[in-house]
């Protein structure tokens, strides 16, 4: 939580050994478990998916399939599917998390049914379903209230503030991210802090609070630096370039926006680079330069085509003012 990300790694490499010597498949996966969302929570989403797969693998091959076990797998699942979304595959991404969710239903594993919805909103909100994607996270809302668990529910908060968003409810979306942002200082979650500074920017944004929205990046900036949030720290640079844009500053957009296409490309978060060059394309239009914003609309649309983002479809046959925000969804 406090962004460590060196000594979090030498723990888990630790905990590993551990786990291996003492030969518990439940132990082992659990491990795996935390090292796998550490490489989502750093960009590296291949890393996450192998490690998904690792304790998807050892636990179906187990002699002694328990139901703790089976809180384990159903965790897995989840961890894949999530990963396997922010590469862009929705299909099988949507087939691991109803898998995980079936499995927390099975066991009655309360924890694991609310991640599993949660996951399954975001996906169903890269697909623009937006009412489908709101009732899966008002689900999972509940239960996080239920258990108590506050981290859950600062995540779910910032789902549905981005839903309100999207439905054009910028008071509600404001207050959703007020949640999260006190949420995420009391229980010192720097990352959580992070997020919601970049949605209230978001908002800030759509509203014409050009002034305010850059402010909000701003304070973002040096947390994901210091927690070495790749993904985020690529959704700043866009956010910035997009603020820039707005102002009419053609020069600060254009370095924010490659700046952020840099970060996305290099941890293969294809749907932040296929926003990005829909970007870029709309700050070659407002320059001029016509045959440059083609080139970066279509590598926009075709990216948005390949990772099912719907929205990004549309918007790729806009007009240069329908600029599009790159929302954070954990």
């Amino acid at each position: 939580l406090q962004g460590e990300r060196e000594k979090q790694r030498q723990d888990l490499a630790m905990l590993v050994d551990l786990a291996k010597t003492y030969g518990d498949d439940q132990k082992i996966a659990c491990v795996m478990q935390e090292r796998g969302w550490l490489a989502f929570n750093t960009g590296d989403y291949d890393a996450a998916i192998a490690d998904a797969q690792r304790i998807v693998h050892q636990l179906e091959d187990s002699q002694s399939l328990n139901s703790e076990m089976m809180r384990s797998l159903a965790d897995g699942h989840e961890l894949w599917g999530q990963a396997l979304r922010l590469r862009g595959d929705a299909a099988n991404s949507r087939e691991q998390l109803e898998t995980s969710l079936h499995l927390a239903q099975k066991t009655d594993y309360k924890s694991g049914e609310m991640k599993a919805l949660e996951s399954l909103g975001a996906l169903l909100w890269t697909q623009a379903d937006y009412l489908a994607a709101r009732y899966a996270y008002q689900q999972a809302l509940i239960i996080s209230q239920e258990i108590e668990d506050l981290r859950r529910e600062w995540s779910i908060l910032n789902h549905l503030g981005i839903i309100a968003k999207g439905l054009g409810e910028h008071a509600k979306a404001i207050e959703y991210y007020d949640q999260t942002l006190a949420i995420g200082r009391q229980i010192g979650d720097r990352l959580g802090e992070s997020i919601a500074l970049i949605n209230l920017g978001n908002v800030s944004l759509a509203i014409g609070d050009y002034a305010r929205a850059r402010n909000y990046a701003i304070l973002a900036l040096p947390i994901i630096k210091e927690i070495d949030d790749r993904k985020d720290l690529g959704i700043v640079y866009a956010n910035l370039g997009e603020v820039n844009y707005l102002i009419g500053d053609y020069v600060q957009a254009k370095e924010h926006a490659e700046k952020g296409l840099e970060v996305c490309r290099e941890i293969n978060f294809r749907m932040g680079e296929g926003i990005i060059l829909g970007n870029l394309g709309q700050i070659a239009w407002s320059i001029g330069n016509y045959d440059l914003a083609k080139k970066f609309a279509e590598q926009s649309l075709t990216i948005a085509g390949e990772v099912g983002d719907r929205l990004g479809e549309t918007t790729d046959h806009l007009a240069p003012e329908s600029q599009e925000l790159l929302e954070h969804v954990p």
